[in-house]
């Protein structure tokens, strides 16, 4: 790992960090690159059942380091499509990993670092903390956003927020459905690690329940009822709900 990158192991939970405080955590092109790999080695370790993003200080992501992305104004068409690959790159690795896949999210989360955060299934965000996409505003197109954005709040929404740039706070996230859960400041640390523990406690239950919500997007209810069908079933012939029946008719 790097100075600006850390991973950290527990069990099976795998925690991603940001490292680049004094600068806000802005995102350089190594940090992506960075990131993108050890996604990708995290979706493919048989040990992890759980991975985090989350940063060391007081926010996020503010997005893209802004001394490259100025510059890379005068770079070759080959170094931009590089950089364009990286970020998608990076932002598919997040979300097709098999893994429930959690951002910590306090301070501020701007442009890529909110678009990064809003790839993983659960998003748990301080009191405190703001989400913003303010590239129109510098000239820029927030493209993968713009994706994002419309497949979880719709277009008019999206379109919206991305054209004014305008920042929302935790609770507007929550209310819009890009945030999960909104945490006191205070005891943001220590209600998110009680979070974590519960969902690696249902690990084996989760990475099936991901897999299900991939097989029915967007089906009809009744559509999906063949596919809810097979994994229920699935899960009762599963080891982990045959210990916990033996474990329950133990004690009843």
């Amino acid at each position: 790992m790097t100075d600006t990158l850390s991973l950290r192991h527990d069990g099976s939970l795998r925690m991603l960090l940001l490292n680049r405080r004094d600068h806000r955590n802005a995102l350089t092109r190594q940090m992506i690159i960075g990131l993108a790999d050890q996604c990708e080695q995290v979706s493919a370790d048989p040990e992890a059942r759980l991975l985090v993003l989350g940063a060391v200080g007081v926010d996020f992501c503010t997005g893209l380091d802004l001394d490259e992305f100025y510059a890379s104004a005068n770079a070759s068409d080959e170094e931009l499509r590089a950089d364009t690959d990286q970020l998608a790159r990076l932002l598919g690795a997040v979300d097709r990993c098999p893994l429930p896949t959690v951002a910590l999210v306090q301070g501020r989360a701007y442009g890529i670092g909110a678009t990064l955060a809003l790839s993983c299934d659960v998003v748990l965000a301080s009191t405190t903390s703001t989400i913003a996409w303010p590239e129109a505003s510098y000239g820029f197109l927030p493209a993968f956003a713009a994706a994002r954005l419309n497949g979880l709040v719709g277009r008019p929404a999206a379109f919206e927020i991305l054209a004014t740039g305008r920042t929302l706070s935790a609770e507007e996230g929550r209310a819009l459905g890009l945030v999960s859960r909104v945490i006191p400041e205070e005891g943001f640390h220590a209600v998110t690690g009680s979070c974590l523990k519960a969902l690696g406690r249902t690990a084996e239950v989760l990475l099936e329940l991901k897999r299900l919500f991939r097989e029915v997007a967007g089906q009809q209810f009744s559509q999906a009822l063949p596919a809810c069908a097979e994994a229920s079933l699935r899960a009762r012939q599963s080891t982990v709900f045959r210990d916990a029946a033996a474990q329950f008719l133990d004690m009843s």
